[in-house]
């Protein structure tokens, strides 16, 4: 028996739950993948057998949807979510909480394969929307998305929703430090340093360019199409 929030459903009926710190994936027989959508962002409470495809991946083969409870159903508005600061949603605040969708509302810093980046006066992070449409830089949006943290402790929304809001000024960037950027305090946020460019490491359709800063060496990744606007 496995109780989670469910945060997806595949073109092909397989769900994604998350159970505390533990992601699942759901197969249900006799399921159509319209009805299981319907269950996005719901508590469900589901009994079926385990399989392990592999070394990471967690199935739950459940036989039909008689197995399935619904212990919370899933708002019918996710944007009628109160909107919460960015810089609020800290691991321990959310370490706490069930995972289910949060809305956060900001301007657009950064868009590129799949993803982008907003920021709010308190704090930015990375987006991972459900659908394949991306808005542009400079747009103003508001995500709900099911809360995750990134490599860098920053804040990370996946399966999200987005509804765009107009065009804004992007904020300006924060001139930072070395220390600042280890620090972590700033990820996902739009920032401006000064830094002797030491080499360029091309690989496919990117560009790895090392920075020499304040006696650190630090990464930045550029596409072949904006670095061959770099005079």
């Amino acid at each position: 028996e496995v109780e989670g929030v469910v945060r997806s459903v595949s073109p092909t009926g397989l769900m994604q739950l998350r159970d505390g710190g533990d992601i699942f994936s759901i197969a249900v027989t006799g399921a159509s993948v319209d009805t299981l959508r319907n269950h996005i962002d719901a508590t469900l409470r589901l009994r079926g057998a385990l399989a392990y495809p592999s070394e990471r991946e967690r199935l739950l083969l459940v036989p039909s949807l008689e197995q399935i409870e619904i212990v919370d159903a899933p708002p019918r508005q996710p944007f009628a979510l109160p909107v919460q600061r960015i810089g609020e949603l800290t691991a321990d605040r959310l370490r706490n909480q069930a995972a289910h969708r949060l809305k956060i509302k900001g301007t657009v810093t950064f868009v590129d394969r799949g993803l982008f980046y907003v920021q709010d006066e308190s704090g930015g992070a990375r987006v991972e929307p459900e659908g394949a449409t991306l808005p542009k830089v400079g747009d103003r949006v508001e995500v709900a998305g099911f809360p995750d943290f990134a490599e860098d402790r920053s804040l990370l929304l996946s399966h999200a929703l987005v509804n765009a809001m107009g065009t804004v000024a992007t904020p300006p960037p924060i001139e930072v430090t070395a220390d600042d950027l280890l620090s972590g305090r700033f990820g996902a946020r739009l920032v401006r340093l000064r830094a002797i460019f030491s080499r360029d490491r091309a690989t496919d359709g990117d560009h790895a360019l090392e920075l020499q800063f304040d006696q650190r060496i630090f990464r930045a990744s550029l596409s072949a199409e904006k670095m061959s606007s770099i005079p």
